[in-house]
């Protein structure tokens, strides 16, 4: 329901014909609600501590980088306000800057200059309270101008923080030396850094944040447990590499003491 379903929906039952039909909001509303009132009754607590919001489309036309500001507005507005802060909300950029635009100070739309984002959800009216995912981490080079933009912001404090996905592999793929995903004629779909690569990336991620009194974390995903094609999983302790999970471990230390 979050992301990767902007393909047409054939047998809903509701006659929803899309993600971005108008009549599915309502439903949305509904099921983050619902998920949140659930988790609130697992853990025996009155509020969720953390609320990740997926991704939209990349690099999208100018009607969808509004629907995704309005939508991810009207999201937390109508399914998680009475149960997650905004200060525990991580808003999934990726590669789409209307991705967490109606949560950052008002700002013209690049596109055709209507207002985005407001004070309605800022401390003081003017820092961010929210905290930003970005995926593609997995080599060194990975780290460009959106990282360092938000390392830099004087508007980005703590506790604000982002968190770097490796789930979206290199943008390189032939310059990292991981695993490499294939399809079915050989082609690599996606591609990882390997335990020397993971640590330089997450000591370049952890110096740059800690110089600038930022706080960065990052998600190791194991695409080595898909085998073969059409791609079978097996996870297990003996599929998944972890050197390179070792080698992310000895960034944080080196860097962090801990």
């Amino acid at each position: 329901m979050w992301g990767y379903t902007w393909l047409p929906f054939k047998f809903n039952v509701n006659h929803v014909q899309s993600f971005y039909d108008p009549h599915a909001a309502p439903y949305q509303w509904e099921f983050g609600r619902a998920l949140c009132e659930q988790e609130a009754v697992v853990y025996n607590t009155g509020k969720v501590s953390v609320r990740p919001i997926n991704e939209p489309r990349h690099y999208g036309q100018d009607w969808e980088l509004h629907f995704w500001h309005d939508w991810h507005r009207e999201y937390y507005l109508e399914a998680l306000r009475a149960h997650v802060d905004i200060r525990d909300l991580y808003i999934d950029s990726s590669l789409c800057e209307g991705a967490h635009a109606a949560f950052v100070p008002e700002h013209p739309c690049p596109k055709c200059g209507r207002p985005l984002g407001g004070a309605e959800f800022l401390f003081d009216g003017r820092r961010p309270q929210i905290n930003v995912i970005n995926h593609g981490y997995s080599i060194p080079s990975d780290v460009g101008e959106s990282f360092h933009h938000w390392a830099k912001s004087p508007l980005w404090k703590p506790p604000a923080m982002l968190w770097c996905g490796g789930d979206g592999g290199a943008q390189d793929r032939s310059a990292a030396d991981g695993f490499k995903l294939k399809d079915d004629k050989g082609r690599v779909i996606w591609a990882q850094g390997d335990k020397r690569q993971t640590n330089r990336l997450l000591k370049k991620i952890y110096k740059t944040a800690k110089r600038n009194a930022h706080r960065a974390g990052y998600q190791i995903t194991c695409f080595e447990i898909f085998q073969g094609y059409p791609w079978e999983e097996h996870f297990s302790v003996e599929t998944i590499d972890w050197k390179r999970i070792n080698g992310a471990v000895c960034a944080h230390r080196v860097v962090f003491g801990v």
